[in-house]
């Protein structure tokens, strides 16, 4: 096999997550994490797509396991890869309904304003943000 045929042959597959980009007022909304990968840290809601479930509804389930918000109009902005690992499809998400407190996977959530999100996220998470959120201002 040629060395760079390796790159395509991978062991271990990337596993199939998501995650959701409320923004509102001048905030986004996040998420702090209360298992690994990432305990403690603040990001997106999101989380792993199970076998057999679609990106849409895997979004729908983990915002609502997480955030106890109903997702009702959403967009796919981004796919990229997280620690070689996780492909996370990225997802803008317009309408929400719901009364928000952390649940499951979540420790806290919280509207954070735009302008502290590198307070509070990973490099890769902030710059996921800002492309959703450049996502949004060409969309409107």
């Amino acid at each position: 096999m040629r060395p760079w045929n390796k790159l395509h042959c991978s062991q271990n597959p990337l596993l199939p997550s998501v995650s959701a980009l409320l923004a509102q007022n001048g905030k986004v909304l996040l998420v702090r994490r209360r298992h690994a990968p990432y305990r403690g840290e603040w990001s997106l809601p999101g989380g792993k797509i199970r076998s057999g479930e679609g990106m849409l509804c895997a979004l729908k389930r983990e915002l609502y396991e997480e955030t106890h918000l109903n997702a009702y109009n959403s967009a796919l902005y981004q796919i990229t890869v997280v620690h070689r690992k996780y492909r996370l499809y990225c997802f803008r998400v317009f309408d929400w309904s719901g009364t928000l407190f952390a649940s499951d996977d979540a420790t806290h959530v919280r509207w954070i304003p735009i302008a502290a999100l590198s307070r509070f996220t990973r490099r890769q998470t902030y710059q996921t943000i800002h492309h959703g959120l450049r996502y949004i201002r060409r969309h409107q």
